[in-house]
């Protein structure tokens, strides 16, 4: 659960509207980056001002090289996973920017294991302490939806269980997607503090500065904590018909359908098709209907043919008339000859 609160430490008048909305979308709506430190429980979370975020999957094979063969033997070892993932820190007043600070220092912490003292004898209870390592500094880290951990379903695509993360859950933002953050080792941290160019830092008291702007890149190794791969089952298949007959196939399943971003396509609604609806039969006709549809029928034959007589009698007028214009044009000729 994040907290984010800008204006914990100072209220500011100028920038409050803007730095409450950024904080309550990441409070309410789940938009932030969370790391666990494993060994102590501890968590710190950061706004998702995300810039980028890489998966990076690598195979590694053996390749042997044989005597008249094309091409080498290869021999699959394994699959490794690297996460990139940069994001920013703005802060819009010395609040957020003393906030941000403070984040940044409680991550940078996270690399660091556990110890246990152990008092030296020869000094005893007070003396010289040898410190030893207790526990790895090991990190859950979840980025929304794209990175957590993902465990397999439970029961067949056909049972209630597999209703988690389909694509109903998804959209109606029911729950938070993925319970916790995939367990991993962070390679290296890179913090650039802006301390040069537009963006600057605030000044506070006499030799303090708060950075307007950090940003922060991680490289991360997981360690998944589920089966991934694929299992060969066998399943058998009996048909009574005069005789049993058995045949048995050999079956690819995944070991889990949900990883890596626990989208569950088992219960995908078909794709929705356009049908045109057929027109329903038209009714049967009564005597009395046929009746007047044949004397309709006549009455339009009529009409039609004195249509066709009328339009006749135009044509003919037509030509009577250049007929007449033409002995006028041949008169007129010879005249003027």
């Amino acid at each position: 659960m994040s907290d984010f609160n800008s204006q914990k430490f100072e209220a500011d008048p100028e920038h409050g509207p803007m730095v409450k909305g950024a904080d309550g979308y990441a409070n309410n709506r789940g938009a932030y980056i969370s790391f666990q430190h494993v060994p102590s429980q501890r968590s710190v979370n950061f706004k998702a001002y995300i810039t980028a975020f890489n998966e990076t999957y690598n195979s590694d094979w053996a390749s042997e090289t044989v005597f008249g063969r094309i091409d080498p033997i290869y021999l699959f070892k394994n699959t490794t996973r690297k996460i990139s993932l940069s994001f920013k820190l703005p802060a819009a007043s010395e609040s957020e920017a003393f906030e941000n600070l403070g984040r940044v220092q409680k991550l940078i912490q996270f690399l660091y294991p556990n110890y246990t003292e152990l008092p030296d004898e020869g000094h005893g209870q007070g003396g010289v302490f040898a410190q030893t390592i207790s526990q790895s500094p090991m990190i859950r880290l979840k980025v929304m939806n794209l990175l957590h951990d993902v465990a397999p379903l439970t029961g067949e695509p056909t049972t209630p269980d597999t209703n988690l993360f389909n694509y109903s859950f998804y959209v109606e933002d029911k729950n938070d997607v993925g319970s916790q953050g995939l367990l991993g080792v962070i390679d290296n941290v890179t913090v650039n503090h802006n301390l040069e160019g537009n963006d600057g830092v605030f000044h506070e008291g006499s030799g303090v500065i708060l950075p307007k702007l950090i940003d922060v890149t991680i490289s991360f190794s997981p360690i998944h904590e589920h089966p991934i791969g694929w299992s060969d089952r066998k399943v058998t298949e009996k048909k009574e018909q005069d005789k049993v007959v058995s045949t048995t196939t050999q079956v690819s399943q995944p070991f889990n359908e949900m990883f890596p971003y626990a989208v569950n396509l088992q219960d995908a609604p078909p794709r929705a098709t356009t049908t045109m609806a057929k027109s329903p039969p038209p009714p049967a006709l009564t005597q009395a209907q046929l009746g007047a549809l044949v004397e309709s029928a006549a009455t339009y034959e009529i009409v039609l043919d004195q249509l066709h007589e009328q339009e006749a009698k135009t044509q003919a007028g037509r030509d009577e008339v250049s007929a007449v214009f033409d002995d006028f044009k041949d008169i007129m000729n010879m005249t003027t000859k």
